[in-house]
């Protein structure tokens, strides 16, 4: 989708089944960027196309890149399979996550796990008025990249095999 495209769209709906539709299931990790960028280019110039917040899309589980959860008693961690748009003042991106609880069952601690953000316009000027309300909305988020730091995608089987046997020995 180009920036000139469509100049009289005032408002956009997608069902479940379209590309970038609510609830879209990807058949490949590597067509998300492409419909991130689409996306984003479409969010300035349809306000009511998507709260920026609100679109629900994942990896399909009859992806040839889809794979089972680690499960152990110390650990239950689900694959970065699912997308979400985040903010941080006037910053867009996207990232891979999933959910991870730890502990007993009885007593577990429920968490996301999310990869790398991945940017979709530059980080706002140190002067500008905004800069406090970025760094502190990143800090947040940034929380929430523990498990998959240094991934900008979904590791692969082998690599997330390893994540979780890590976590497991050092618990």
């Amino acid at each position: 989708i180009g920036e000139n495209d469509f100049p009289h769209l005032e408002q956009l709906s997608l069902p479940k089944g379209v590309v970038g539709g609510t609830d879209h299931k990807f058949l490949r990790i590597s067509d998300v960027p492409e419909v991130m960028q689409a996306i984003y280019r479409l969010k300035d110039r349809v306000l009511s196309y998507y709260e920026w917040d609100s679109l629900w899309l994942s990896l399909s589980d009859r992806s040839s890149d889809w794979y089972d959860d680690c499960i152990s008693s110390e650990l239950q961690l689900h694959p970065p399979f699912s997308v979400e748009l985040v903010q941080a003042g006037t910053r867009h991106g996207w990232r891979w996550y999933g959910r991870s609880y730890t502990g007993t069952i009885s007593h577990s601690c429920v968490g996301t796990a999310s990869c790398e953000i991945n940017w979709l316009d530059p980080e706002p000027d140190r002067e500008s008025s905004d800069y406090e309300n970025y760094e502190q909305k990143l800090q947040q988020l940034e929380q929430e990249i523990n498990f998959y730091r240094g991934y900008l995608q979904p590791p692969t089987e082998g690599e997330y095999n390893r994540i979780c046997r890590e976590f497991i020995d050092r618990s």
